[in-house]
């Protein structure tokens, strides 16, 4: 994938706020990985999509009543998104994460 920023990227992160919206996390964190991680090249952006599935999985367990697999996944997002986050993508990653969580 392109690291540019492209329409075609905003899409797919669009859609995948859709899923984390509604609370589909399980969605979000497959369509993540298979629209955007699988196929990226760009360290940094790999990095990013990778925070965002964990964000994902996070709320999935908390979802579940895992409390314990909830804290490990956030905890593990959480640390370094900043320096992660690729400069066209602070917005999503502040939407994300600055969401209350469950």
């Amino acid at each position: 994938m392109n690291t540019d920023f492209s329409v075609e990227t905003a899409r797919l992160l669009n859609k995948a706020l859709t899923f984390f919206q509604a609370g589909q996390y399980f969605e979000c964190h497959e369509w993540i990985e298979t629209q955007l991680w699988l196929n990226e090249l760009d360290p940094q952006q790999k990095r990013f999509y990778q925070r965002l599935i964990q964000l994902a999985v996070a709320q999935h367990h908390h979802a579940n009543s895992n409390p314990r697999g909830y804290a490990l996944q956030q905890q593990k997002a959480l640390h370094g998104i900043e320096q992660h986050t690729p400069p066209q993508h602070q917005w999503f990653q502040r939407f994300v994460v600055e969401q209350p969580l469950l």
